[in-house]
């Protein structure tokens, strides 16, 4: 096999081993202190790890220019959300991540502004079907309120999926018939 010509990397150095890594991601580690061609990296291994390629216009270098400009690419349309309506938590877990308040708390929850300005930049920035995950604290709290949100998020973009994480300890009335009714997606971690 010929001269391989490599795609110029980036190293960055850790205790024993040097990593290179390429503007399309792909990457090779070497020995401390050896380049990739003092490494003696077999050309199979260059050639498969995206480092290298054999001859300009050959399937390798496609194939970094298509990775190169994939990781270029800025989404115009989001499709993932997560909101917290609320901070507060009908339970008081050591291991909880969040800075929940107390489920009695005032001035945790989204007030009606915030789920206005909310809908304001889903409606401009949402993808047409779009994933909206409601987290805590515990959502459920706020239940009441999420209804009416959940239709008009509905209404935005039809086709929305909407998952409401909860611990399932106190659910409201009828909390099912609208979970069902709205097509809401539940999730939940057995503790």
């Amino acid at each position: 096999m010929a001269q391989l010509n490599t795609f110029k990397t980036q190293t960055r150095v850790l205790k024993k081993w040097a990593v290179h890594v390429n503007s399309a991601g792909k990457f090779i580690i070497t020995p401390k202190g050896s380049s990739i061609r003092e490494a003696d990296v077999d050309q199979d291994s260059l050639l498969s790890s995206g480092i290298a390629y054999a001859e300009d216009g050959d399937i390798y270098q496609l194939a970094h220019n298509y990775h190169v400009a994939k990781r270029s690419f800025i989404p115009t349309k989001l499709n993932y959300f997560i909101i917290i309506p609320t901070l507060r938590c009908n339970l008081s877990c050591t291991y909880c991540q969040v800075s929940r308040a107390d489920q009695g708390a005032s001035g945790y929850d989204w007030s009606g502004e915030h789920y206005i300005q909310f809908l304001k930049f889903f409606d401009a920035h949402a993808g047409d079907k779009p994933k909206l995950e409601i987290q805590g604290g515990e959502p459920t709290l706020v239940f009441s309120k999420l209804i009416q949100f959940i239709k008009e998020i509905y209404l935005i973009r039809p086709e929305t999926e909407v998952v409401l994480c909860t611990n399932l300890q106190d659910l409201p009335n009828n909390f099912f018939k609208n979970v069902t009714e709205l097509n809401i997606q539940i999730s939940s971690s057995l503790d």
